[in-house]
């Protein structure tokens, strides 16, 4: 480099240092001059300078960013994406139905099994022969949901140990005779009135006549234990 060339940067070099130490007194008083900052030599100026992130900067971003990523693998994991969420929105009314539809069937057995139930306690009482005008008909329920039934008829026979069972008809029952023969029955209900109705051919060894009618005179049977 020849000396005039050295000579030509030392002046650059001074008179640069001379523009620089007023900005540099403005900027420590608050004070700088827009026209002397417009004769900034520096391409920098009006750019956006990046400034290094310090130690605690990167720190936290890091966290924030780790804690951003953890956020989201738990929400996928417990299926709380938007797709599963609409998924489970979309069940919910299904299940509801199906729960709406189960109480309205256990309900319905209820009551069908109440109504039942009421029906099978009209039966329990003690009946008077409407010839005799005396018990002559007594129907007592089991423990296990059985009838114990005991049916007198005046001079022809008497039933001590017949036992029926409820149907959608009545009592179907089934009684020994005197002569050991199994005699079997329905009785069934007209209001107050049960009506004994013998079925099979051994009956007809006591009568010609199957149909025996009795009226209710109370709901608590009066069974004679022998």
């Amino acid at each position: 480099m020849s000396r005039n060339s050295r000579i030509d940067m030392k002046e650059k070099c001074i008179l640069l240092v001379a523009m620089i130490i007023p900005l540099f007194l403005g900027a420590c008083t608050g004070k700088i001059d827009e026209d002397e900052l417009q004769q900034i030599p520096f391409e920098a100026v009006g750019q956006k300078l990046e400034m290094p992130m310090t130690g605690t900067e990167k720190i936290s971003e890091e966290l924030s960013n780790s804690a951003s990523e953890e956020l989201l693998t738990e929400e996928i994991e417990q299926g709380s994406s938007p797709v599963n969420n609409s998924q489970e929105i979309a069940e919910l009314p299904q299940t509801e139905t199906t729960v709406e539809n189960n109480t309205a069937e256990s309900t319905q057995t209820m009551q069908t099994q109440l109504t039942q139930d009421m029906k099978e306690d009209l039966f329990v009482g003690e009946y008077n022969s409407f010839d005799m005008d005396e018990p002559s008909l007594e129907i007592q329920k089991n423990e296990d949901g059985t009838y114990w039934i005991q049916i007198g008829i005046f001079r022809l026979v008497s039933l001590d140990d017949g036992k029926g069972i409820a149907d959608d008809d009545g009592i179907m029952f089934s009684a020994t005779a005197p002569n050991g023969q199994i005699l079997e029955g329905t009785i069934t209900l007209e209001g107050e009135t049960a009506i004994v109705t013998f079925t099979n051919a051994e009956w007809s060894t006591y009568s010609s006549e199957n149909v025996y009618k009795y009226y209710k005179t109370s709901n608590i049977p009066n069974i004679y234990t022998f």
